[in-house]
């Protein structure tokens, strides 16, 4: 809200493995507002928290408001449902099954 009067010179961000204490998650210049964080065990739930830092000094974090589960956003679908003959003919069968359902991972 307020920079004091200089430019910010840099972020300084950390995560947090819920349960645990705050560690390094790296640093951006200034012009950027974008990390891609690293290293994160699947399964894991985090948080992260961001400081400001200018000539002035480091500003008080900026935390999230939740915890983030480490997991690929591409998990892969369950099987489709049993197929099921809907029409025949002598040289030909006509399949039909449910769409593969969404499922939710849960590592407790």
């Amino acid at each position: 809200m307020d920079n004091g009067g200089s430019p910010i010179d840099r972020y300084v961000i950390e995560k947090q493995d819920v349960g645990r204490g705050w560690t390094s998650a790296g640093e951006v210049n200034g012009d950027t507002t974008t990390i891609r964080v690293m290293k994160l065990i699947p399964g894991k739930e985090y948080q992260f928290r961001v400081r400001a830092v200018n000539k002035e000094g480091e500003s008080e974090a900026l935390e999230t408001t939740g915890a983030t589960l480490a997991k690929n956003p591409y998990d892969e679908p369950s099987a489709p449902g049993k197929p099921e003959i809907f029409d025949w003919d002598k040289d030909h069968v006509d399949l039909q099954w449910q769409e593969p359902v969404m499922r939710d991972i849960n590592f407790a």
